[in-house]
This record gives structure tokens, C-alpha cells and sequence, in this order.
């Protein structure tokens, strides 16, 4: 800023002088006038100089704006990334624990036998691999005579987590 103000002075100043010069009757081809004529132009060009200098450096900072964008862009997507990936491994983890413990015949016959019957004897309504607060865990529904039985056995182990029994006809 102070490089602006100084050389706008100067200017100011070699024109007084120019038209000192010129007040005093010489003529162009004076060789002071000629001086200082190119002095002047030149510090004009240096004044022009300096005011297209911010234009430059503000081009410059959306640049730099603009790559920044980019690389936050390009961050985000690395991490929705990530994360997915994360959640389909977690994912996968869960359905291979289904294969390592209870399948949806084991599930039935521990929740038939836990009711007192085989699994011959009943007519299943419902049978769900499901995933629940943490827990793999397999929902049997099935109906004999009368009674509708829900049963929910740990995918895991085979232990009961939840009997219930009631009739048909509460529905």
C-alpha cells in the first residue's frame, strides 16, 4: 500500500515537473523533458502494475479455495468410503457367525423340543434369521392344535432368549 501511495507521488511529481518544463517553453526534444516523459510512463506503468497485482493474488486465493474444496471433497468421500466398508465387513462378520452356530434347523428343533414336541408334530409359521441389539438370534413360530408358540433361540449358542405360548384363538 505504501509502495502505491509513493509511487502515485511520484508521478504526481514528474508531471508538475513535465509541465514545468513544457510552462517554461521547451520543446519535446529537449532531452530533460524526454527523460523525464519516459520517467513518468514508466512509473505509470509501474502504478498499473501494482493495481493488477491484487487482481492476481485474488485469483491465486480462489485457487487455493477451490483445491481446498476439492481435497475436503475428495476426504469426505475417503471416509463415507471407509465407513461403508466397515459396515459391510461388520456385515459379513455377522451372517459367517449364522454359519458357525445355530442353523435354522438346529433353531427348530431346540425350539421344538424346549415346547415338549418334535419338529415332525408341529406346522412352522415362521422362521427368521434376525439381528438384534447385538445378538444373532433365530424367531421360530409354529402352531399345534390349538396353541401358536414363539420361540427365540441364540443363533450363537442355542440358548432359549424368549417362550412364549398362547392360544389361536386370542387373535
Amino acid at each position: 500500500m505504501l509502495k502505491k501511495v509513493l509511487l502515485v507521488i511520484m508521478c504526481l511529481v514528474m508531471s508538475i515537473a513535465i509541465f514545468a518544463c513544457g510552462g517554461a517553453k521547451t520543446t519535446q526534444s529537449d532531452p530533460q523533458v524526454a527523460e523525464l516523459q519516459k520517467q513518468l510512463a514508466d512509473l505509470q506503468q509501474q502504478v498499473q502494475n501494482q493495481q493488477n497485482q491484487p487482481v492476481q493474488n485474488n485469483q491465486s486465493n480462489q485457487q487455493v479455495q477451490q483445491n481446498n474444496q476439492v481435497q475436503t471433497n475428495q476426504q469426505v468421500q475417503q471416509n463415507t468410503q471407509i465407513q461403508n466398508n466397515q459396515q459391510v465387513q461388520q456385515n459379513n462378520q455377522s451372517n459367517q457367525n449364522v454359519g458357525q452356530g445355530i442353523d435354522v434347523e438346529q433353531a427348530k428343533q431346540i425350539a421344538t423340543q424346549h415346547a415338549g414336541f418334535n419338529t415332525s408334530n408341529v406346522t412352522f409359521t415362521k422362521q427368521k434369521y434376525d439381528f438384534d441389539d447385538g445378538m444373532a438370534k433365530w424367531e421360530i413360530e409354529f402352531v399345534v392344535n390349538t396353541n401358536k408358540y414363539e420361540v427365540e433361540v441364540s443363533a450363537s449358542n442355542g440358548t432359549i432368549l424368549k417362550y412364549q405360548v398362547e392360544s389361536i384363538y386370542n387373535d
